[in-house]
């Protein structure tokens, strides 16, 4: 059921439709655990077996140097989510090397203090592993992941590829409207070419700016696939209609001053690399699958999940056959 994104009382009304009897929530608990003992292992050897692929592609069997994307993601948007995770991705070979998985909230912790359950919740095992807010849990859980890292993957992660979610980004990274696209454009067009890329992003300011009455195309990319509908015209030989006003002169040089340091060599230089987080928001939406957003779980369900995600992420669908062969249950 988990692997559907589903539980319990999904499970309880599946049994119904089928006129079958279900299980008590205390043997479908006791179930999930058993379950979550063997994903842990078989998820483990998957991004160890990831962890290996890196080292081969370095040609070492030693502690391997390698450049990884780290993302957290929580269950609940905002700063009240009481899960999360954090993982590390390899950026070349797209497979998670490894996982962190957190939460503020236990159950038994939780429950009535009263003098009769004061000694049961002073004996239990605590599910909460992070003390703090939610938006702490990324870097104290980057933290954990790179602590770790030369003694359970050896690897060290030299490079990090962090994103740009953060709620300063989204403030902002829309503030020069479709100009973002031109310059996202001019970057991606000259990967490996510094100088070639410095002058296509400042070209995509003026090209932003001009108008009908004041065109702005000289720099834009002179030849027929260029991004620019002026120039591909002129390389046409065919007229070319801005129905765009443009931007003001006092507009202009508002703007200009705060875009030319997005242009600063420096900054497009870290650009080069042409490298992403798709593999991590992909990562992100397969555990957000098998665990849905709307429904709360514990860290218990959260954790199998997790697991189950990161198996299904390094080997596909095929990989959980392992977790059912380690249960002893044969396939088919």
């Amino acid at each position: 059921m988990r692997i559907i994104g589903k539980g319990h009382s999904s499970s309880k009304k599946l049994c119904v439709s089928l006129n079958i009897p279900s299980l008590s929530k205390t043997a479908y608990r006791s179930c999930e655990k058993k379950l979550l003992n063997v994903a842990s292992v078989v998820s483990k050897n998957a991004m160890i077996e990831a962890a290996d692929e890196v080292r081969k592609l370095k040609n070492t069997s030693d502690v391997a140097e390698w450049g990884v994307s780290v993302d957290g993601t929580w269950q609940r948007r905002g700063h009240s989510s009481l899960n999360g995770c954090v993982a590390v991705l390899s950026i070349d070979a797209g497979k998670v090397l490894d996982l962190e998985v957190m939460s503020k909230w236990c159950r038994n912790c939780n429950t009535s203090k009263s003098s009769e359950k004061t000694k049961h919740v002073k004996k239990h095992q605590c599910s909460c592993n992070h003390q703090g807010s939610a938006g702490s849990m990324e870097p104290v859980g980057a933290y954990r992941l790179f602590e770790r890292s030369r003694e359970t993957r050896k690897l060290e992660y030299v490079e990090f590829y962090g994103d740009g979610d953060s709620k300063s980004h989204l403030a902002v990274k829309d503030i020069y409207g479709i100009d973002s696209n031109y310059y996202g454009i001019a970057i991606r067009s000259n990967i490996g070419n510094l100088e070639e890329m410095q002058r296509d992003v400042i070209a995509a300011f003026y090209h932003c700016c001009s108008g009908k009455s004041n065109p702005m195309h000289g720099q834009c990319p002179l030849d027929s696939e260029s991004w620019c509908a002026y120039q591909r015209a002129q390389s046409a030989a065919k007229v070319f209609y801005d129905k765009n006003a443009g931007l003001p002169k006092s507009i202009i040089n508002k703007i200009k001053p705060t875009y030319l340091q997005l242009c600063d060599q420096i900054l497009l230089r870290k650009c080069l690399h042409e490298k992403t987080q798709n593999a991590n928001e992909a990562f992100n939406g397969c555990l957000w699958n098998v665990v849905p957003k709307e429904i709360f779980v514990e860290l218990q369900t959260f954790s199998l999940g997790s697991y189950i995600a990161v198996i299904n992420f390094n080997k596909g669908f095929t990989g959980l056959l392992s977790v059912l062969e380690a249960l002893d249950i044969k396939i088919g």
